[in-house]
C-alpha cells in the first residue's frame, strides 16, 4: 500500500500523534497503520516461504512429510501472539538447550558439543513448521457516513441480495424508534454494519443481523429493535425507513438534516410551494421523501456552488442519479415529476416542503 509523501515525514510521538494514524484505512492517515501491518505481514510470510522452499529442496528425493508440507493459514484477526516470529529471547535458549558442557580433567577451559541434529529439529519446529501463513485480510474503519455513496450503495447490493420490507415491519420499526435519539442510535449501528458489507465478500442475505453484529463484528449491545428479526438482507431497507424518518424529525424541529451546501439551501418562492402541494396530492409522499433522502445523501451532499449541475433542475439531476431516462421506470417518474421545473439550489427547500406537508396532513387526519 502507497503512503503519500505528507505522512512518510511526519514524526510520530504519542503525546502529539493524532488517533487517526493508528486507525486502519486504505486512505488518509489511516494508511499508515495498514502499510506498516501489510509490511511486517510480507516479511513474515516472505521467511516461510523461503524457508519452506529449502527444505522442500532438500526432500527432493523422497517423497516426506516434510516435501508436501504446507503451513496453514491463518486470517491477521485471528492471529496469536505465538504465531509470529520472534527470535530475540527464544533462538538463544534454543541453541543453549541443545549444547553439552563437559570439563576434563587437566585442562582449564569446558568443552561444548552441539546436538546438532536436535538443534536443527528443534529451529525448524520452533521458528518454520509452526508458523501459519497470515492471510492479510485488515477490517478498515469507514468512518460514518464515508459509506452513503451511490457506488457503495451498489456494492451492497452485489455482494448481498437486498431484502424489502413488508408496511407492516416498518410500521413496527417506527412506532419503536419514535424518539430522535434512538433513531440516531439505531443509524449509527445501521452505518456501522453498512461500511463493513460494502467493504467486505459475498454474504448470505440470510443471515441474521444481530448474529452478524455480534459474533462476526463483535458490536457489543447492538441495537435490539433493529437486530431482532431482520438480516442482513434487509440492510438497505432498514437505512431507508431509519434515515427518512431521522431526517424527517429533525427537519420538523426546524433544524436541516443534511450537511450539504449553503447554495443548495435557498427557500421555496410561495408561488413554488403553493403548486407543489397540490401536485403533492397526487404523489406517494413515502416515496418521495425516501428518493429524496437517498437523493440527498449519497448525491447532493458532495455538490457545490461551482458545480455544472447547480443549472439543472432536481428533476433531471435525480434522473441521473437513479441511472435511467426519462420515460423509463413509469411509476417513479410519475412521483418526481413535479420537481422538472425546480432548480438544484432549491432542493432542500423542496425536501422540508414535502415534510412539512405530511405533517399537516397527519395533523389533519388525527382531528
Amino acid at each position: 500500500l502507497p503512503v503519500p509523501q505528507e505522512y512518510v515525514n511526519v514524526d510520530l510521538s504519542h503525546e502529539t500523534t493524532s488517533i487517526a494514524y493508528l486507525i486502519p484505512k486504505t486512505t488518509g492517515r489511516g494508511c499508515c497503520t495498514t502499510a506498516l501491518v501489510d509490511h511486517l505481514v510480507m516479511i513474515h510470510n516472505e521467511f516461510i516461504d523461503i524457508c519452506m522452499k529449502i527444505i522442500r529442496e532438500m526432500h527432493a528425493t523422497g517423497r516426506t512429510w516434510k516435501s508436501v508440507w504446507r503451513n496453514p493459514a491463518v486470517e491477521i484477526k485471528d492471529l496469536r501472539d505465538t504465531q509470529l516470529l520472534q527470535y530475540e529471547n527464544r533462538l538463544m535458549a534454543v541453541i543453549l538447550a541443545h549444547c553439552h558442557y563437559s570439563l576434563t580433567v587437566g585442562q582449564q577451559h569446558t568443552d561444548v558439543e552441539y546436538d546438532f541434529a536436535a538443534l536443527e529439529k528443534n529451529l525448524l519446529n520452533q521458528f518454520v513448521y509452526s508458523k501459519p501463513h497470515i492471510q492479510l485480510d485488515i477490517p478498515h474503519v469507514v468512518f460514518r457516513k464515508d459509506v452513503y455513496t451511490g457506488e457503495k450503495f451498489d456494492m451492497i447490493r452485489t455482494k448481498v441480495h437486498q431484502i424489502p420490507l413488508s408496511a407492516v415491519a416498518r410500521g413496527d420499526i417506527l412506532k419503536r424508534l419514535n424518539r430522535i435519539r434512538k433513531l440516531r442510535q439505531a443509524l449509527d449501528h445501521i452505518d456501522v454494519v453498512m461500511g463493513f458489507l460494502s467493504a467486505g465478500g459475498k454474504e448470505n442475505p440470510n443471515m441474521l443481523l444481530n448474529h452478524y453484529a455480534t459474533k462476526v463484528l463483535k458490536i457489543q449491545d447492538f441495537n435490539k429493535v433493529i437486530g431482532t428479526g431482520y438480516y442482513i438482507g434487509n440492510i438497505l431497507a432498514l437505512w431507508d425507513v431509519v434515515a427518512v424518518e431521522l431526517a424527517r424529525k429533525i427537519t420538523l424541529t426546524g433544524v436541516v438534516p443534511y450537511s450539504v451546501n449553503d447554495s443548495l439551501q435557498q427557500h421555496l418562492p410561495k408561488d413554488v410551494v403553493i403548486q407543489m402541494n397540490k401536485d403533492l396530492e397526487h404523489v406517494n409522499l413515502d416515496v418521495v421523501l425516501s428518493t429524496l433522502n437517498d437523493f440527498i445523501e449519497t448525491h447532493v451532499r458532495n455538490i457545490n456552488e461551482a458545480d455544472h449541475r447547480m443549472e439543472w433542475t432536481i428533476k433531471e439531476c435525480l434522473e441521473g442519479h437513479l441511472g435511467f431516462l426519462p420515460g423509463e421506470y413509469d411509476e417513479l417518474e410519475k412521483e418526481i415529476k413535479f420537481l422538472r421545473e425546480i432548480p438544484m439550489s432549491q432542493v432542500i427547500g423542496v425536501w422540508n416542503a414535502v415534510v412539512f406537508y405530511k405533517k399537516q396532513l397527519e395533523s389533519e387526519s388525527q382531528r
